[in-house]
């Protein structure tokens, strides 16, 4: 495993292909922290990231034509290095804005807004719902009727 880890720093470039997830998945950030420089397919305008942008921090295809991902390869391919400064800023970013910590605490926040006082969710909010919902199904479980 660490071999193949060692291995993975050291490419100079890195292809991010579509997947079943729709937007930026870990692997196009943890491509990115590596400090190559990535191939990234466009996610499309629901999807911008506020500070990586195509073309500064990433190269970017479009995945709905093929001949653009050969496009962005053979410009990468023709000279790697020229791109290195573009894969040290894509890394830079992303270990300053998006660690696991940062999305833990984004997640965090996203919780906390939908609870209540004290971080008990209110009975009318869609946390306190699902609680409650929960909670009904355990006691259930716990008190099957025969």
């Amino acid at each position: 495993m660490q071999k193949t880890v060692a291995e993975r720093d050291q490419y100079q470039g890195l292809l991010h292909l579509p997947s079943n997830c729709p937007g930026y998945t870990s692997t196009f950030f943890e491509n990115l922290a590596m400090g190559g420089c990535v191939l990234q397919y466009d996610a499309g305008s629901d999807y911008k990231l506020p500070d990586l942008k195509a073309g500064e921090h990433y190269l970017s295809y479009d995945a709905q034509r093929p001949e653009s991902l050969m496009e962005a390869a053979e410009t990468f391919l023709k000279n790697p290095a020229a791109f290195q400064k573009m894969a040290e800023e894509g890394q830079r970013l992303c270990l300053q804005n998006h660690t696991i910590e940062q999305r833990l605490q984004e997640i965090f926040q996203v919780v906390a807004s939908h609870l209540g006082k004290n971080g008990i969710p209110g009975p009318d909010s869609e946390a306190g719902k699902a609680v409650s919902e929960i909670l009904e199904k355990l006691q259930a479980a716990k008190n099957p009727q025969t």
